[in-house]
């Protein structure tokens, strides 16, 4: 039989009470606790970059430093630079 709980499975359709399956209108949502809800999601996903971040050993820290570091100055490398104006297509 047809649960509340699983109407988000259904999307916007759901049975009536003949047993007919019927278009409803949408969920009614607090906009205010979907922006707490949201904004905690946020945080805990900052704090969970920082425990990662301040959890190390300094050893580590500047071992990921110079490997982000090295990744730059490889990036770099790989740029083409052009000397002067780009020719003129034909």
């Amino acid at each position: 039989m047809y649960r509340a709980a699983e109407a988000h499975l259904r999307g916007p359709w759901c049975p009536d009470m003949a047993g007919r399956w019927v278009k409803h209108m949408a969920d009614i949502i607090n906009l205010n606790q979907y922006r707490k809800a949201r904004a905690r999601a946020e945080k805990e996903r900052l704090a969970e970059q920082s425990r990662v971040r301040n959890g190390q050993t300094r050893t580590t820290k500047e071992a990921a430093r110079r490997e982000q570091e090295r990744q730059l100055l490889e990036l770099d490398g790989k740029l083409l630079r052009i000397k002067g104006p780009l020719p003129e297509p034909t």
